[in-house]
């Protein structure tokens, strides 16, 4: 039988725009990014290009004088929102698409992959984390092995046997004894074949259960916001409200209630900011 690793390498091309996303991630890990780096990369994605065009010449840019060529752009918007914003149209693909499977639409796979990704950054600038830029590009793909999942079993089987599953079965640990591996693992190794850093597959695997044995800041950033995401009932499908959440991460950085609510204030103004930037679900065609 083959193992998920080859029965990933197998299964049809997740339309995410992954060679880029893997670019613009390693080059942010640099201490220095430079205007040519980034135009560089930018170059190789006309939707991209037209994306940073179209916000650096918004009105919520304040500029006076139009922009047109992408190296103007990308200075007047700047490294963080680009960066947001190419993290969020690469990855939207992976981490928005139609997960039937799982009783979510592709409007609401997305709305709960940006979430998990506001979530995960804003707490992370708070604890004085050192990148909440990877912070939310871990949010964003948390769940990315859904799709391979629903890819691999098929969808209307998934559906199926979710729906047979008991409400209150840990869906991570549901998955495993059922299909032999989680979306969890899945996702981690998709992430690795991506190109993608390890401590963003160490994130994505461990996000339902934080390793008790082995702490780790992003992971215990990426569970929280997760966790957060569904208790405002943001990305509940069939697999329900059955979350086992971690208090001992919780513990770690001072997850809260008072959390909770600066969670829902970076919910409301980061959701819009991204819809603006890439539009709904990462499209702006």
């Amino acid at each position: 039988m083959d193992s998920l690793k080859e029965k990933l390498k197998h299964i049809e091309q997740l339309d995410a725009n992954v060679e880029v996303l893997a670019k613009i991630t390693d080059l942010f890990s640099h201490d220095e990014v430079s205007t040519e780096e980034i135009e560089a990369i930018l170059a190789t994605d006309v939707g991209l290009t037209t994306s940073l065009l179209r916000v650096a010449n918004s009105a919520a840019s304040g500029g006076a004088v139009e922009i047109h060529t992408l190296r103007d752009a990308i200075t007047r918007t700047g490294m963080r929102d680009i960066r947001r914003m190419v993290v969020t149209h690469s990855g939207a693909s992976a981490a928005g698409n139609d997960l039937e499977g799982y009783g979510l639409s592709k409007h609401d796979a997305w709305r709960a992959a940006v979430a998990g990704a506001v979530a995960a950054e804003g707490m992370a600038r708070r604890r004085g984390y050192s990148d909440p830029g990877l912070a939310f590009i871990a949010g964003l793909l948390r769940d990315c092995g859904k799709l391979a999942m629903q890819q691999i079993i098929g969808g209307e089987e998934l559906r199926q046997a979710i729906c047979k599953k008991s409400p209150t079965d840990d869906e991570a640990v549901w998955e495993r004894g059922h299909f032999g591996f989680d979306h969890c693992e899945a996702g981690s190794e998709l992430a690795k074949l991506w190109g993608l850093p390890e401590e963003l597959a160490t994130a994505i695997r461990d996000h339902h259960h934080p390793n008790k044995d082995d702490p780790n800041e992003l992971v215990d950033l990426i569970h929280c916001a997760d966790a957060a995401c569904l208790m405002l009932g943001i990305g509940v499908g069939l697999d329900g409200m059955a979350y086992e959440v971690d208090q001992e991460a919780c513990r770690r950085i001072d997850f809260d209630l008072t959390e909770m609510e600066r969670i829902g204030d970076d919910l409301r103004a980061g959701l819009e900011e991204l819809v603006n930037m890439v539009g709904e679900g990462g499209n702006n065609d």
